[in-house]
Parts: structure tokens; sequence; C-alpha cells
């Protein structure tokens, strides 16, 4: 999943007071939700802003991740993260959307 601010942000020292205090706890809802919706060893929440070389937009990646992996990784978070971009090893589609869906449903009970 990705969080971001809707106003153009290249950094997060560029975020106002307001938006600070929007994001942090926004990023520990959607983490639970995240854990509790894909039964998750750990959910890796990780800052990016780069198109090639130059600052985009900043955003946060919320993604999931399983020890199961060590199988198939050699080495955990943005290595991780780096070998699935490599191998364009992403999960089917469908299943992507249903954890979007039971993701959205958690969060809008608990607001």
């Amino acid at each position: 999943m990705i969080v971001k601010p809707f106003r153009h942000c290249l950094h997060v020292g560029d975020l106002t007071a307001e938006e600070a205090q929007e994001i942090g706890p926004l990023l520990q809802r959607i983490s639970q939700a995240v854990r509790a919706v894909t039964q998750a060893d750990q959910v890796y929440v990780c800052s990016w802003s780069h198109m090639g070389w130059q600052p985009v937009h900043i955003h946060f990646v919320v993604q999931p991740a399983w020890n199961c992996w060590r199988e198939a990784y050699d080495h955990p978070g943005p290595f991780v993260q780096a070998a699935m971009f490599q191998a364009a090893n992403a999960p089917p589609r469908s299943e992507v959307q249903e954890v979007c869906r039971e993701v959205k449903r958690l969060l809008e009970q608990s607001a």
C-alpha cells in the first residue's frame, strides 16, 4: 500500500507540523490493518521519493513481510524489496485487491 501527502512534497522534513501529525497515526493504523489482514510477521514502512535519481513525490510503502521469505531471499528489508522488483515478483492483482478491500474495511470500522 502507498501512503502519501496530498500536497506535493519531496522530503519528510518538508511536511508541515499538521501533515506530520496526521501521517504518523495514519501509518500506524494502516500497518495494524495490514498485519491483521495478512497475518504478516512484520510490516515494513519505507519512505521513497525518487523516480530514477530525481526526487518526485514522497510516499510511504506499507508492505507485509513473512519470516518464510528467508528461504527465497538472502536478506530482509529493502533487500527483499529490491529482489522482488528485479524478479518482477508481484502477487496476483486479485489478491492485492482483496487485501486492499479488507484493509479499507478495517480502517472504516475503526474511524
